[in-house]
């Protein structure tokens, strides 16, 4: 019976990142790169012109912000690893500890 259960919940963590993540780390945000509007590549008889300059202009707002989360996501790990590498660093030589 346990097993069944656990065939059940697979499929639901797939969704859920973190189920399968090597390491979880708290405070991240998943940056999803934008995908261009799709009304881009429509043929011309098909584009309403109107319609695919608000998909531009929310496409540009989300490709900021996805910049903006990759920078802030990069600047996290930064103090991560001087955080890791500051702890290291008194673990080994007994100098420098900050704790």
């Amino acid at each position: 019976m346990r097993r069944a259960r656990l065939y059940l919940m697979l499929p639901l963590c797939a969704v859920a990142t973190p189920c399968f993540a090597t390491e979880f780390t708290p405070g991240f945000d998943l940056c999803v790169a934008p995908q261009p509007p799709s009304c881009v590549d429509a043929p011309n008889k098909r584009l309403k012109r109107e319609a695919c300059e608000e998909a531009m202009q929310a496409y540009v707002e989300r490709v900021f912000h996805f910049r903006e989360c990759i920078e802030a996501e990069t600047e996290r790990e930064v103090r991560r690893a001087n955080d890791v590498l500051d702890y290291w660093k008194c673990r080994t030589t007994k100098k420098d500890c900050k704790r």
